[in-house]
């Protein structure tokens, strides 16, 4: 309360700081020093009325803001033995002071991941998961900042290929400011405790389910199968021309759908369910010629065949993980499984059909019924016959879309 009564009276003697009556200025100034010198002297009011710490360095930031309190601080009137280092003094303390409050925040911005499982399809979905519903539980008012994750991968080695894709996947998150990868929970403690509060240090040794990349609560992933997510990845600028540029080369005048499948551990796609879905674009494709397909996952060089015209394969033609999760958001249309490659093409408003990329046990034991939100189809299941109705739902709308 005292501090926002300080306030008030230093934004109305600011003004004058620099007047050109020799009187209202010396006013003006002796006002903003004692309220500064006032501020400083209540650090317990001010810990114990802002939890936050927002409010504390306040004056600090208004004082730094201020050209004519500046000309002030480094002006000849300062020439003097005693108003001179005090002004330097209290500037200086003030400025130490919101620095050491942004230190102690820092803590409310780094976070400890764990992933009990492998790191594939499932994990990399998760991580935007994650940032996209769980990290704005930990704030009162979340405002979208950024924040320093720390991920301790499982026991046991993981391939190269996937820590690329890992770190590529980061990179493109809105929320993520620094990202470390650690071996151990130890290691990854010791090496960030150093602006860790105990309290924050003691969250991070218990760390919950949902900060488990591996084993995310199920509710949480029914929702999102049944609702897809809001943003939270970057449309980036090169990957958005490459992929515009691979729609043009390969399939100019199409109407081009992306489609991602389910995965195997080392990230190729899986081979039976590449053959059912390409069953199912051919069906509809023999409904509407002017369909063409885009597949974002890897294939396997022992699948590697000649293939229609009107499919291609986005990293066979040199696109990076990047290029295809920008092209996901930018095809005419989707077809697949709710990975990252689907929630990015599901927020970016793309029709098309969307289906789990894991089996769950639906409520009740009852296969969940399909969801259509105007051009979009959430199937609900991976349930092969649910997936048929939903491409032929899906085919009967195809020309109003």
């Amino acid at each position: 309360m005292i501090q926002r009564l300080l306030l008030q009276p230093y934004l109305l003697a600011e003004p004058w700081l620099r007047h050109s009556n020799w009187m209202v200025r010396r006013v003006a100034q002796v006002a903003v020093v004692g309220i500064a010198v006032v501020w400083l002297a209540l650090p317990g009011a001010k810990r114990s009325e802002f939890g936050s710490g927002d409010q504390d360095d306040e004056l600090a930031r208004l004082l730094w803001a201020s050209p004519r309190f500046l000309e002030f601080v480094n002006g000849p009137a300062l020439a003097k033995p005693i108003v001179g280092p005090l002004c330097r003094v209290l500037v200086l303390r003030l400025s130490v002071h919101a620095q050491m409050r942004e230190r102690a925040s820092v803590d409310e911005r780094k976070f400890l991941l764990r992933l009990s499982g492998p790191l594939g399809q499932q994990a990399l979905r998760n991580l935007l998961i994650w940032q996209n519903h769980v990290l704005p539980s930990y704030f009162q008012s979340y405002d979208g900042r950024q924040v320093d994750i720390a991920l301790v991968l499982n026991e046991g080695a993981q391939s190269e290929a996937r820590l690329f894709d890992l770190f590529s996947v980061v990179l493109m998150l809105e929320r993520v400011r620094s990202f470390a990868v650690f071996q151990d929970q130890e290691t990854a403690i010791a090496a960030n405790s150093i602006l860790l509060s105990e309290r924050e240090l003691d969250h991070w040794r218990t760390v919950g389910e949902a900060d488990d990349l591996g084993n995310m609560p199920r509710a949480l992933l029914r929702q999102v199968e049944r609702q897809g997510t809001r943003g939270g990845i970057k449309l980036l600028t090169h990957g958005r021309k490459y992929a515009n540029d691979l729609l043009k080369l390969t399939l100019p005048g199409r109407y081009v759908l992306a489609v991602a499948l389910p995965e195997r551990k080392d990230g190729d796609v899986e081979p039976d369910e590449l053959e059912f879905w390409l069953g199912l674009m051919d069906t509809l494709r023999s409904r509407h010629p002017q369909a063409a397909f885009v597949m974002l996952n890897c294939l396997p060089p022992s699948h590697w065949r000649e293939w229609p015209a009107h499919i291609r394969f986005a990293r066979h033609h040199g696109l990076s993980l990047q290029d295809t999760i920008c092209l996901a958001q930018i095809a005419d249309g989707y077809l697949g499984v709710l990975d990252l490659f689907g929630l990015a093409a599901h927020s970016a408003g793309r029709p098309g059909i969307y289906v789990p990329l894991a089996n769950g046990d639906p409520p009740g034991g009852e296969e969940p019924p399909l969801i259509a939100k105007g051009s979009q189809i959430m199937a609900g299941s991976r349930d092969r016959v649910a997936i048929e109705a939903a491409f032929g739902q899906f085919a009967a709308a195809f020309p109003q879309l």
